[in-house]
C-alpha cells in the first residue's frame, strides 16, 4: 500500500540526517558494529540462525513482535536534537477463509515534537506466489505522539497458511511473519 504524500516545501526536507538509522546509533556517530573511527569490528563468525518454529524467519519478527526505528526529534532540520524509537507491530493476524487476511499495524509515536507523516509507508504481504499490495480503509497519512491502530487486510490464495507482511517506511524495511490464524 502505499499513500501519496503532499508535494514538500524545503522546509520539510529532511537531510541524511534525518534519516532513520537502523544501527541505532545517531547519524555520523559510530554504530556498535564500528569502531570510533567508523572501520567494521573484527567479530569472529557466527553460526547462522536457524528459523523459529512459529514460523518466522531469522531476518523478521514474528507476528506480534516490534521492530523499531529510529526517527530525529524536532520540526526542523536545524531544531533536531537527538533521536527517539517509532515502534511498528504487526497484530491480529487473522484470516476471514475467502482468501482473505486482515491484520492490525500498530505503531507507537515518541513525542518527536511535530507528527510523524506516514505519506512513504508501504505495506505489502508476500506468499510463496510473491507480493501482493495491502489495502486498508483507513490508510495512515500521518499522526501524533502517542499509540495508533491501522486496520489492514489483504488478499491471498484461499489456505494460505503462512503470511510474512513486509512494511517498509523511513528507509527500513521491516519484515513479520508467520502462521494465519
Amino acid at each position: 500500500m502505499a499513500v501519496e504524500e503532499p508535494v514538500s516545501t524545503d522546509q520539510d526536507q529532511e537531510s541524511p540526517s534525518a534519516t532513520p538509522s537502523a544501527s541505532g546509533a545517531p547519524a555520523g556517530e559510530p554504530s556498535a558494529d564500528t569502531s570510533p573511527d567508523g572501520a567494521p569490528k573484527d567479530t569472529p563468525e557466527e553460526a547462522p540462525e536457524e528459523a523459529p518454529s512459529s514460523g518466522g524467519t531469522p531476518d523478521g519478527a514474528a507476528f506480534s513482535e516490534s521492530h523499531s526505528v529510529s526517527f530525529p526529534v524536532g520540526a526542523y532540520e536545524h531544531e533536531y536534537e537527538g533521536e527517539a524509537d517509532v515502534v511498528y507491530t504487526v497484530a491480529g493476524v487473522s484470516s476471514s477463509g475467502a482468501g482473505r487476511v486482515d491484520f492490525t499495524l500498530e505503531v507507537e509515536v515518541p513525542d518527536l515534537e511535530r507528527v510523524l507523516g506516514f505519506g512513504n509507508l508501504e505495506a505489502v504481504c508476500g506468499t510463496g506466489a510473491g507480493e501482493v499490495a495491502v489495502e486498508s480503509t483507513d490508510p495512515p497519512s500521518e499522526a501524533e505522539a502517542g499509540s495508533h491502530a491501522f486496520p489492514m487486510w489483504c488478499d491471498v490464495a484461499p489456505g494460505t497458511e503462512e503470511l510474512r507482511i513486509i512494511i517498509r517506511h523511513g528507509g527500513e524495511e521491516m519484515v513479520f511473519d508467520g502462521p494465519v490464524g
